[in-house]
C-alpha cells in the first residue's frame, strides 16, 4: 500500500514482508519483496537475509538457502545464528544429517556461536535421518560447547 501512495517503505517495513513471506514459506515472493527493496535503495541487513534463508529452508530449498548466505557474506555482513539455524533446519526438512553438521562446523569458521535451538535443529535433523549415531554425537556436543540442552533436546 506504501507503494502504490508513492511512499517509499523503510527497511523495517520490507523486513515484516519478507519475514512473513518467510514463516508462509514462499521464497519466490520473499526474493520479489528483496527485489523492491533493492529497488527502494535501500541496503539489506542481517535480517533481511536471515528472511530470505528461512524462507528458502522451510521449502527445503538449501540450495538457495546457501546462495542467500553466501550473499550475505559477499556484502560484508555475518550470518547471525538464525541464519545458520534455518540453514540446518532446511537440512532436516531433506533428512540431511551430514549437511547439517556441516553447517554447524561452517558456524565456528565466522566465530558464531550455535544456541540450543541450533543444536536441537542439527538433532532433529540426524533423528529424522535415522541416524542416531550422529544426533547422540551432536548432543554430546551441545555439552562441551557448554549449551545447555531444553525440553526439545530431549524429545
Amino acid at each position: 500500500e506504501l507503494l502504490d501512495g508513492g511512499q517509499l517503505p523503510n527497511l523495517a517495513c520490507f523486513n515484516a514482508v519478507i519475514d512473513a513471506c518467510a514463516r508462509q514459506g514462499n521464497s519466490r515472493e520473499a526474493a520479489f519483496w528483496f527485489g523492491k527493496l533493492l529497488e527502494a535503495g535501500l541496503l539489506p541487513d542481517q535480517v533481511t537475509f536471515t528472511s530470505l534463508i528461512n524462507s528458502c529452508a522451510k521449502c527445503g530449498d538449501v540450495r538457495e538457502a546457501r546462495d542467500w548466505l553466501s550473499t550475505m557474506m559477499d556484502v560484508g555482513l555475518t550470518p547471525s545464528v538464525a541464519a545458520f539455524t534455518a540453514l540446518i533446519d532446511g537440512c532436516a526438512r531433506q533428512g540431511n544429517a551430514q549437511q547439517a553438521v556441516l553447517w554447524l562446523d561452517q558456524m565456528a569458521l565466522v566465530l558464531c556461536d550455535p544456541d540450543v535451538i541450533s543444536f536441537n535443529a542439527v538433532i532433529n535433523s540426524c533423528a529424522k535421518a535415522g541416524r542416531a549415531d550422529m544426533a547422540i554425537q551432536s548432543f554430546e556436543r551441545m555439552f562441551s560447547a557448554r549449551v545447555l540442552p531444553d525440553r526439545i533436546s530431549y524429545s
